[in-house]
């Protein structure tokens, strides 16, 4: 059944998806979770040069550190963390909720330690859990939704279970009710599709993702 939904998937798909949308998924920060969370809250809503130079600006002021410790980046104040991210940027807020990226980005941080995901390894393998822990704790955020929750995935290399959206887009394209396709039977057909299309899960599904918010107001993703 999953494979026969996976073909299903990409004929639906395949005529939809924009070109290059196989280098669309950014490569992220899979050893340096710190950057990660940083850069995943960000790219939800900024480009992807932006994302880059605050990476390159967090590490500046990090000299001398593997930079893969959310409890690291937990203790530092909102303050400071938008001083090393720059006056542009590091006051900037999330577009629909009145909250400064860097406090959700400290908020999530602290939330996954105490949950002691605190590497990207981690955060890998807390994603992959069937209990949904890492997208409960990130979706308890203020000012993240979704789509910014798969961009931190994205960011850690990791793989999300679709939400409720992406399973109905993924339902509809196969011809499926969503409520009989489930979550599972979404991650299982994703899942095949990307191995049939020769890429990693989290590229298709990054790919899925800019097909379903094609038409979302700015700020829509937001969790308010």
């Amino acid at each position: 059944m999953i494979a026969d939904w996976a073909v299903a998937l990409q004929r639906a798909v395949s005529a939809d998806l924009p070109r290059g949308w196989r280098d669309a998924a950014p490569w992220g920060f899979p050893a340096q979770a710190e950057l990660g969370l940083i850069g995943g809250v960000f790219a939800a809503q900024v480009p992807g040069r932006v994302v880059d130079s605050l990476a390159s600006r967090y590490m500046v002021a990090r000299p001398g550190r593997m930079l893969d410790n959310l409890g690291d980046l937990a203790q530092i104040s909102a303050d400071d963390l938008a001083r090393f991210l720059g006056d542009e940027w590091g006051s900037s807020t999330v577009l629909g909720v009145p909250r400064r990226r860097v406090e959700v980005i400290l908020e999530a941080a602290a939330l996954l330690a105490e949950q002691g995901v605190t590497s990207a390894a981690g955060f890998r393998e807390a994603a992959a859990d069937a209990s949904r822990g890492v997208e409960r704790t990130l979706m308890g955020v203020r000012g993240i939704g979704p789509v910014t929750a798969d961009s931190i995935a994205v960011h850690m290399q990791a793989d999300l279970r679709p939400d409720t959206r992406l399973v109905a887009f993924i339902a509809d394209s196969i011809g499926e009710d969503a409520v009989a396709l489930g979550a599972d039977g979404a991650s299982g057909a994703l899942s095949e599709a990307a191995r049939r299309m020769s890429v990693q899960r989290r590229v298709l599904q990054h790919a899925l993702w800019a097909l379903v918010t094609a038409d979302d107001a700015p700020g829509e993703d937001a969790a308010l």
